[in-house]
């Protein structure tokens, strides 16, 4: 009985010490999950004035159709739309020249006498926008303008009919069309936000998410082709890698909600950003961080416990924890009858933790190992001594902080290529002043970095926001 005692000892040491490592997270599909913390980014949203122009020309006017006498002279004009809209922008107002025909007729003494004018009414107004998020084109002012007003003796009284015609019939449809209209912001950041809800295109399969909740914007200024609003974008962005596009049945983005303000302060744009990084696209560089050819000593210094060396790894998510596979070989010092002896050990350790962020590294905290040797009584005796080789592997196990950060200044300088907008290409700036890792963790297959970005992200002619 006493001569089992110490076996027994021995076998509820290896009992307590065996860890059971986790089972590796499946690899997911879904989409990273944006960071709690809203972001904003500064952008310019543009309604073209040929869109406003296109509304007057579709307008359908009541039709102009006067006779009279004068003298021996019967009369007649006829006016109608004689071309296409054409606006500008013209000291902060927004302008749109509508052409016109004016078809004159004269009999007298049994002659007729045909003439055909050129005019055009100029339409004047102010674009503002409604606390409720309404277009308006407030103080409408209308100019009309005839031409080829040499006219021969009957016809020449019919310059004057022909513009009283214009300003007090005409003119007035459309003061009146332009004072009526009320076209919703939505319609003019409409393409901004769509373009805006697309993924972004990174490289190395990588994409940005912006993920827009809501948008502020101020009163419209008049650029030469289009009305121009510059609009604040409060955001939810992730980046990841490979990119998530549509997953299956995935609802499609929630309308965005805009606000008008008085006036429009443009902040910093911040950014806690999570970028899902495959782990496969660290594996390689932790490899290079692990594999180093050399032997790994085993015991404190001095002592000698053996060697193991590192052949390769593979990298897992298990649970929250990263989960090392290594491949070994080496050497284990042991007893055999108080006799030392080196013992060749072979298989594959498990060392999993959680990634941590330190000042220069992530590293793994609350690090575990478990043994699979192909020897049973070689993996007993390592496991007595588990504790020292867990640290001495653990110490090694680390992802340079700069590479994650370098993949994240990739990403977020990969968006400074043109938005397309409705067919249109916007610039896009990007201005850096910090960037930094705060966060991760392990899950699904991949690392997921929260990201401190700081600086200024613009879409579209911003300079003067």
């Amino acid at each position: 009985m006493h001569r089992l005692l110490p076996l027994l000892v021995l076998a509820a040491s290896a009992c307590t010490l065996h860890v059971v490592a986790p089972e590796p997270d499946v690899r997911t599909i879904a989409a990273v999950e944006p960071a709690a913390e809203t972001s904003f980014l500064a952008a310019v949203a543009r309604l073209p004035l040929m869109q406003l122009a296109g509304i007057v020309e579709h307008y359908a006017l009541v039709p102009v159709h006067r006779t009279g006498d004068s003298g021996p002279v019967h009369w007649g004009i006829d006016v109608a739309r004689g071309g296409i809209v054409t606006p500008r922008a013209e000291q902060g107002a927004l302008c749109l020249l509508v052409p016109f025909r004016v078809a004159a007729h004269a009999q007298a003494l049994g002659a007729n006498l045909d003439k055909t004018l050129g005019a055009d009414i100029d339409l004047c107004a102010r674009p503002t926008l409604t606390p409720a998020g309404e277009l308006h084109l407030d103080n409408v002012v209308a100019r009309v303008n005839l031409q080829n007003l040499n006219l021969p003796g009957p016809l020449a009284m019919l310059s004057s009919v022909a513009v009283d015609a214009l300003q007090n019939l005409v003119a007035r449809q459309l003061v009146e069309l332009l004072g009526k209209l009320t076209l919703p912001v939505t319609a003019a950041v409409a393409p901004m936000t769509t373009a805006l809800n697309r993924p972004m295109a990174l490289q190395q399969q990588a994409c940005l998410k912006l993920r827009p909740q809501g948008i502020t914007t101020s009163q419209p200024e008049v650029d030469p082709s289009a009305l121009r609003l510059a609009i604040v974008v409060a955001a939810l962005p992730t980046v990841e890698q490979p990119c998530v596009a549509v997953l299956p049945g995935q609802a499609p983005p929630r309308p965005v909600a805009i606000t008008v303000a008085r006036e429009l302060n443009v902040p910093e744009t911040r950014m806690l950003l999570p970028i899902g990084v495959s782990l496969d696209a660290v594996q390689a560089q932790t490899e290079r961080q692990l594999i180093t050819g050399k032997p790994l000593p085993l015991g404190q210094p001095g002592e000698d416990r053996g060697w193991i060396q590192l052949d390769g790894i593979r990298l897992d998510s298990a649970k929250g924890a990263l989960l090392i596979h290594v491949k070994v070989h080496g050497e284990v010092a042991d007893k055999f009858l108080w006799l030392p002896i080196h013992r060749k050990v072979e298989g594959e350790f498990l060392i999993w933790g959680l990634p941590e962020v330190t000042a220069t590294e992530i590293h793994l905290t609350d690090v575990h190992l478990d043994l699979q040797t192909d020897d049973r009584l070689v993996e007993l005796a390592v496991a007595l001594k588990k504790a020292d080789l867990t640290a001495q592997i653990a110490a090694q196990v680390r992802i340079p902080r700069d590479s994650i950060e370098a993949q994240a200044r990739a990403a977020v300088l990969g968006l400074a290529q043109p938005l397309d907008v409705d067919g249109q290409k916007l610039p896009v700036r990007i201005e850096i002043k910090q960037l930094a890792v705060e966060q991760v963790r392990a899950t699904g297959q991949r690392l997921e970095v929260l990201v401190r970005f700081v600086g200024q992200i613009l879409i579209g002619a911003t300079d003067r926001i």
